[in-house]
């Protein structure tokens, strides 16, 4: 390379108009600014006029960086049609200079680096072979321009391709959610304003269209469950949280299907806006009601099963009592039977004892010295016929054992 540029081929080469060049740099980038959409068209494009106006054979642009998105798209120029051979490869060690100068049998290169960030995403590569050409100071200098320009386009265009697949991704998401989702506006003073998206779920659940569904907002299709929550989420929405209460939306067919809410509120365009994903919760509500069924079944049946035990309790009970009275009318039964049969002869006894009684009475009324031995022998008689010796005896005895039996009695309803 000499002072006054870089040598492509040959002393007698022509460095070019600089002023055209100049014209044609400014034409590609305007071009790039007002259709990012056709980048790679343009930037071809632009490849092609700079090497047919600085007189080269190839002109292109290679993408190292894994990030980008563009990385395996070509951007080639060729003088010959039929020209195949693939872009050189560099290594990032490699491309740590400003600018490169490669002599490849009769092929001269000039490199210049694409960095971005102190980062190395690729290079841009002018090629001669056949033709004289001497690139000059000032040719490379708009050179590395047009390359810190292009660096700076592709940049913005790998961002944008980037989000423009994020939001790709995003739009499926919200569109074909499994859970109706709504975007809203907010009006001056955190009231809700009109629907402005809707996804496809959010048609065939309400059976509302587009159109119909952007001229109302959000409370208009519904009903909240708990009027008094509403007063704390407000608030809370305004203020940034994630709230969430249910709602019973109305279908435009009538049919009502309750809801559970997720909402936030977030800018969009500038101004505030809320995403609301309602989820259909008809199968769980059912659940619910179903379980509430359940419990109360079973509430019944375990008053059944508490009554039918306090019965079970009440028959042992009364079974208990009427055991216990058997024993209690067996343990009386006894005292009770001997109790009894002495108090039949303790009559008996009376009986007799009155007998022999009047007769001693009678006889000492009529008592004589006449008939003295008969009445004794009257009386003797008497006594032999009432047993009246045997009582004597007897008496104590009996007495004795009424006694016991009243005692044993007695301490039977004590203890009962």
């Amino acid at each position: 390379m000499e002072d006054n540029g870089t040598y492509l081929m040959g002393s007698e080469a022509h460095s070019g108009d600089l002023l055209h060049l100049e014209y044609l740099i400014l034409g590609i980038i305007d071009q790039l600014t007002r259709d990012h959409h056709h980048s790679d068209i343009w930037i071809s494009k632009g490849l092609k006029d700079i090497g047919e106006l600085l007189g080269l054979e190839r002109a292109y642009i290679k993408l190292t960086d894994q990030n980008f998105v563009l990385k395996n798209q070509p951007f080639l120029w060729s003088r010959i049609e039929a020209d195949c051979r693939l872009i050189p490869q560099y290594t990032m060690e490699t491309l740590k200079g400003d600018i490169l100068h490669f002599t490849d049998n009769s092929t001269i290169r000039t490199i210049l680096p694409m960095n971005l960030q102190n980062r190395a995403i690729g290079y841009m590569g002018f090629e001669s072979e056949s033709c004289p050409v001497i690139l000059t100071n000032e040719n490379i200098a708009i050179l590395q321009i047009f390359n810190k320009l292009i660096t700076h386009i592709l940049d913005q265009n790998n961002k944008y391709q980037i989000l423009s697949r994020n939001e790709e991704k995003f739009r499926k998401l919200f569109y074909y959610g499994a859970d109706m989702i709504f975007v809203n506006r907010i009006r001056e003073g955190g009231l809700p304003g009109p629907i402005i998206e809707a996804n496809n779920l959010v048609l065939d659940k309400l059976g509302y269209t587009r159109d119909e569904l952007f001229s109302t907002n959000l409370p208009k299709l519904g009903m909240p469950v708990e009027l008094e929550k509403m007063e704390t989420i407000l608030p809370a929405l305004l203020s940034g949280e994630i709230v969430c209460y249910e709602m019973v939306f109305f279908s435009k067919g009538g049919a009502q299907i309750p809801v559970e809410i997720y909402a936030l509120m977030f800018e969009l365009d500038y101004e505030k806006a809320v995403i609301t994903v309602a989820r259909d919760i008809t199968e769980r509500k059912k659940i619910e009601r179903k379980l509430i069924e359940n419990n109360e079944q079973l509430k019944k049946m375990l008053s059944k099963l508490e009554l039918a035990q306090k019965q079970m309790i009440q028959q042992e009970k009364l079974a208990c009592i009427g055991q216990l009275a058997a024993g209690i009318a067996h343990e009386v039964n006894n005292p009770l039977g001997f109790v009894s049969s002495n108090f039949e002869t303790m009559k008996k006894y009376c009986s007799h004892f009155k007998e022999t009684m009047a007769a001693y009475r009678n006889c000492i009324q009529h008592i004589s010295s006449e008939n003295t031995s008969a009445e004794i022998q009257y009386l003797l008689d008497l006594e032999k016929k009432n047993s009246i010796e045997f009582i004597l005896s007897d008496h104590g005895e009996l007495f004795n054992d009424v006694e016991d039996g009243l005692k044993r009695i007695n301490e039977i309803i004590l203890v009962f």
